[in-house]
């Protein structure tokens, strides 16, 4: 639907089996996913951002879980 209406999809989730599939290599669209994670440390806000392709690898190769 994203590239029929040519639009944007923001998706926020705390499931990682929601972000498992949306980062599935079949899909072809590793390359246009932007991911963004969020976490608070020593009363300091940090930002990570991944694309799609880094994303997987990261699952794959070292079964992280993105959403700390």
């Amino acid at each position: 639907l994203v590239e029929k209406y040519n639009v944007q999809l923001f998706l926020s989730t705390y499931d990682q089996e929601t972000m498992e599939i949306f980062l599935d290599k079949e899909t072809g669209y590793l390359e246009d996913i932007s991911i963004y994670t969020l976490r608070k440390h020593d009363n300091k806000n940090y930002v990570r951002c991944l694309n799609g392709v880094e994303a997987s690898a990261d699952i794959e190769v070292f079964n992280l879980n993105l959403l700390y």
